[in-house]
């Protein structure tokens, strides 16, 4: 009766998250089938960096040449806008996780199928960046750093933002198995996008990725944005 009534208000939950994040489709699909979405309306995505002017103007070596940037800030946005095109794509929502403009969970995903929640908790690196360490010594990604960002997410002043930290630290709790961490990485040089599964202490699951892109049509599509002066 107790798991019934928990599952109860936990679809209930859904349903209100849902309300305010933009509508997907339920039907889920293959990566490959995404590979025309272009623009960041069709994915759902949230233009949340505002005010980060950072003058710290870099180039970057891609695989369409060299292109400028900026702030450091963009190269965390790219993959955000990767990640982002395809899980929407597959039929999973983006719920608020950032605590901050910049800070926080890169990513939350949340989606139905054959009558249960799916949720993928989403951290995106770019070229030789590594998984970092807080100040307590929790490794990026690790549960213990993950449950700390809800902590931190269900204190904030944003509403989405707490009801996503609220609904996550009940799944955790109550059905853990219904999570899985992600770490997305992005070379530029090659256009290569890497999905790899991560163990409660973020290492890696498997000796394989979950999904690689090997020449990846949507991030040498952002690329070429902002090389033409967008999505800065």
């Amino acid at each position: 009766m107790f798991k019934k009534i928990s599952f109860v208000l936990l679809l209930l939950s859904f349903f209100i998250f849902d309300l305010s994040a933009r509508q997907v489709s339920k039907k889920a699909i293959k990566p490959k089938q995404v590979e025309n979405i272009n623009s960041t309306k069709e994915a759902g995505i949230q233009q949340e960096v505002k005010g980060n002017n950072v003058n710290a103007s870099t180039e970057l070596k891609t695989i369409i040449g060299n292109i400028k940037i900026s702030n450091k800030h963009i190269m965390g946005r790219i993959g955000d806008r990767v990640a982002a095109k395809r899980l929407t794509a597959m039929g999973y929502t983006k719920l608020r996780s950032k605590t901050t403009a910049i800070h926080g969970i890169d990513g939350i995903y949340i989606r139905k199928r054959s009558g249960k929640f799916e949720i993928i908790i989403v951290e995106n690196k770019t070229n030789t960046s590594q998984l970092s360490f807080d100040s307590k010594g929790n490794k990026q990604m690790s549960d213990a750093w993950v449950k700390t960002k809800i902590k931190e997410m269900i204190i904030n002043k944003n509403q989405r933002t707490r009801n996503t930290g609220l609904m996550l630290q009940s799944y955790y709790k109550n059905n853990p198995r219904c999570i899985e961490k992600q770490l997305w990485n992005y070379d530029l040089a090659t256009g290569r996008t890497e999905v790899w599964i991560l163990d409660k202490k973020a290492d890696y699951l498997s000796s394989k990725p979950k999904w690689v892109w090997g020449k990846d049509k949507i991030l040498v599509n952002i690329l070429n944005r902002i090389k033409n002066g967008g999505v800065q």
